[in-house]
């Protein structure tokens, strides 16, 4: 049957994740998905392990594309449905990016 396949891949994806919160946020997508066609919980399954091991810094953004099946702008749009960001910075990574932008925007009098 496919419900329990799809129980199967999910449990499959649950050893890829040591974190207890993490697999429960997969099993509330995976209930979730069983009530959608098969097709689409299929694909909302790879999207959702793809995010989450996006976020654990697993996949990087092209293998978390074609885990998902979708293209990689499609998988970073769609990041902010399983609440990730598709940048990786720390605070003092994003201040020195922003100092940098204005001194290329606003550079020094020669």
């Amino acid at each position: 049957m496919l419900q329990e396949r799809l129980l199967k891949h999910l449990l499959l994806y649950l050893d890829c994740l040591p974190e207890v919160i993490q697999k429960r946020q997969l099993i509330v997508v995976a209930l979730e998905t069983l009530k959608e066609s098969s097709e689409t919980a299929v694909n909302s399954l790879r999207m959702a392990a793809a995010a989450k091991l996006y976020e654990m810094s697993r996949l990087s953004t092209g293998a978390a594309a074609r885990l998902a099946g979708v293209s990689r702008s499609v998988f970073w749009t769609r990041l902010d449905d399983y609440n990730v960001s598709p940048f990786d910075l720390t605070d003092e990574d994003l201040d020195e990016e922003t100092r940098l932008a204005l001194c290329l925007l606003f550079p020094a009098p020669t």
